[in-house]
């Protein structure tokens, strides 16, 4: 199954670019989005969580990684980086973890701004009405974040 013609066209220009596609996703509706994708350039992809639980990362319940393995990335995406949190319940030290993993990633596979924080060639924001990065006002995106009108409800998929 292809992903929507934006996702598609930023993993390819990326690729074209750098020869790698960042991408960042939050858990969630998101996660649904991806559910049965199978996408030729997984292997040359980065995949960031833009929200983690400091809890188990094999918690089917609970861990966005668990989720993201059982909708799509054992399925579909062979060779994505994925980059996780080592499960611990200590959220300080996931933190720094999780900002270590980012900032040890090559620019070719993660771009940075001059200020030397990750810009991805593509965040899919879901539709949640909790607090998160997709209810920031858009002074507040950082500077590397190009806004779009959100997704047709078909979500990812085109």
């Amino acid at each position: 199954m292809l992903l929507s013609p934006a996702v598609e066209a930023a993993a390819t220009a990326a690729i074209a670019e750098r020869g790698h596609f960042a991408l960042a996703i939050p858990g969630g509706s998101v996660l649904k989005m991806l559910a049965g994708s199978t996408p030729s350039w997984a292997a040359q992809t980065t995949l960031a969580y833009v929200n983690h639980k400091c809890v188990a990362m094999d918690d089917a319940a609970l861990a966005t990684h668990a989720k993201a393995r059982a909708g799509f990335l054992d399925a579909g995406w062979a060779g994505v980086n994925a980059i996780v949190l080592s499960g611990s319940g200590d959220a300080s030290a996931e933190a720094k973890e999780y900002s270590a993993q980012l900032a040890a990633l090559p620019a070719d596979q993660l771009p940075r701004t001059a200020d030397g924080l990750p810009c991805f060639d593509m965040a899919i924001i879901g539709e949640s009405r909790a607090p998160s990065f997709s209810n920031l006002p858009r002074p507040h995106f950082p500077p590397c974040v190009t806004v779009t009108p959100p997704p047709n409800p078909s979500r990812c998929r085109g």
